[in-house]
């Protein structure tokens, strides 16, 4: 590995490190913010109270959303079931319910964080159970942040590598830009490896990692262009050019020899 590519392979951990940075920022930001709405006396009513009308718990649900600013709240039964949803329909359904992440929210007192996944977005996810006293969990409330362009757009400014993030080889969130016609070159990419890959002739240091323990499997595809090389056909001839030389050497030496 050249220097110049070193550099690259820097960036694009730097880059790695930055994404694990702000989700963990995400994260810390949810689970204080689950204990506090888990512990939201209205909440906690009619959480327990099956006779309050739906209309009624949304719209108490859609104004704490509101509030906090987040991406989306929702509460479920201990089965699963989901009582309220709002900002994601599609964790209405039963796969939130058989996670890890609202599982180990039931086992847990206290918030626990995890990723979420679907074909249109990622979320930072925060879940915890609502309990009274040592009694069994009567809900389980989930908060959730999308991971989404903005993060990946100041990453790509301060280290410039594009990172793109697919859940189930859908791409949900890009920073890409004049890049983005290399990415179907990344799909088949295996995880936790570098490859240097062409694009309109030019090299580029791709690289594909895998995202936090989601339902769905998410991925996040980096690619840094390497800079001072024109072409890989440039490179190839570069390689060639010490041998030669050395060659054209050899065949003055022995030139001259037989001179002599």
């Amino acid at each position: 590995m050249t220097a110049l590519e070193k550099s690259e392979v820097e960036s694009v951990e730097m880059a790695s490190k930055l994404l694990g940075s702000r989700v963990a920022f995400l994260h810390g930001r949810l689970g204080a913010e689950c204990a506090l709405v888990s512990s939201d006396p209205t909440m906690r009513a009619m959480l327990r109270d099956q006779g309050v009308d739906r209309q009624t718990v949304l719209d108490y649900v859609g104004g704490i959303k509101t509030r906090l600013g987040i991406d989306l709240l929702a509460a479920f039964t201990p089965r699963g079931r989901a009582t309220a949803v709002i900002g994601d329909d599609a964790l209405a359904d039963n796969e939130f319910g058989e996670s890890k992440l609202f599982k180990s929210a039931l086992r847990t007192k206290g918030a626990v964080t995890g990723l979420w996944g679907s074909n249109k977005r990622l979320l930072a996810m925060s879940a915890c159970a609502v309990r009274f006293g040592d009694d069994p969990p009567d809900a389980v409330i989930a908060l959730g942040l999308a991971v989404d362009e903005s993060h990946l757009l100041v990453i790509r400014d301060l280290t410039a590598t594009r990172g793109t993030i697919t859940v189930a080889d859908a791409v949900v969130a890009t920073a890409a830009g004049d890049l983005a016609p290399a990415l179907g070159q990344l799909r088949a990419m295996p995880t936790g490896i570098d490859l240097t890959i062409a694009h309109a002739g030019a090299p580029i240091l791709a690289r594909a990692e895998g995202l936090g323990d989601a339902v769905l499997p998410v991925r996040i595809l980096w690619m840094h262009p390497i800079e001072g090389k024109q072409s890989l056909g440039v490179i190839g001839l570069m390689l060639w050019i010490p041998a030669l030389a050395a060659a054209a050497v050899g065949i003055l030496r022995a030139a001259r020899g037989a001179r002599a």
